[in-house]
């Protein structure tokens, strides 16, 4: 995946994440699977899974200590 790729996809879901905050309604494809809440910087896992950035980086250095 490319750094321009990814940029676009983190571009179109802080819209749409700006978009649903005006209105007050938050579809679950922007709350974080990890931390339960909208995800302000989220990032595409080659699986397709969506994480807030902070989360996930947080996460794989928790659980690849013993790898």
């Amino acid at each position: 995946m490319t750094d321009s790729y990814q940029h676009s996809i983190e571009s179109r879901f802080a819209q749409a994440a700006l978009n649903f905050v005006a209105k007050g309604v938050f579809p679950v494809e922007l709350v974080c699977p990890i931390t339960q809440t909208l995800m302000q910087v989220p990032v595409l896992t080659d699986q397709g899974n969506v994480y807030e950035r902070a989360a996930i980086k947080k996460w794989l250095q928790m659980h690849s200590a013993g790898v």
